[in-house]
């Protein structure tokens, strides 16, 4: 998403400013629910703090990609925050309840157990641009979000 969006930016001629808050919003929201999480996973479980986490997720994804059929500056800059917001602490459920379920549950080599979430969130860095950019290419910036917000969505209803 990140090397797309500058472009859906520029186009609504929207100040680059905004730009980086709107992508700051990600970090900023994980930060917040990783205080929260801990709560979360004590009251819904571990399954359903991945799953709280993944649809949070899809669903901001999805926001993003609704986002791209409004033309109203203001608008298109609180959803696109709103949608980053969401993204961002699911992103923060799901990683603090994986590294619960290592620590909890791969009591013998926890080691190799972190290394290995690690490991899938590098090939996830890795393998992110490359098929952002060919959905991108194939449909566009909507259709990339679109269909990886879809693809969360569906990951979730597998959990």
């Amino acid at each position: 998403m990140i090397p797309f969006f500058p472009i859906e930016i520029e186009k609504r001629q929207i100040d680059n400013k905004v730009t980086a808050y709107i992508l700051a919003t990600y970090n900023l929201s994980a930060l917040i629910g990783s205080f929260f999480t801990d709560s979360v996973i004590g009251k819904l479980g571990r399954r359903y703090s991945v799953l709280l986490g993944m649809l949070s997720e899809g669903t901001g994804y999805i926001l993003f990609g609704v986002n791209g059929y409004i033309n109203h500056k203001p608008t298109y800059i609180a959803l696109a925050i709103t949608a980053r917001f969401i993204q961002g602490f699911g992103g923060s459920v799901v990683s603090a309840t994986m590294y619960s379920i290592v620590l909890n549950f791969y009591l013998v080599n926890k080691t190799r157990a972190l290394t290995m979430i690690e490991s899938a969130m590098c090939v996830g860095v890795l393998l992110g641009p490359a098929l952002g950019s060919v959905l991108f290419m194939i449909g566009g910036f909507q259709f990339m979000i679109f269909s990886f917000g879809t693809f969360l969505l569906m990951c979730a209803a597998l959990v």
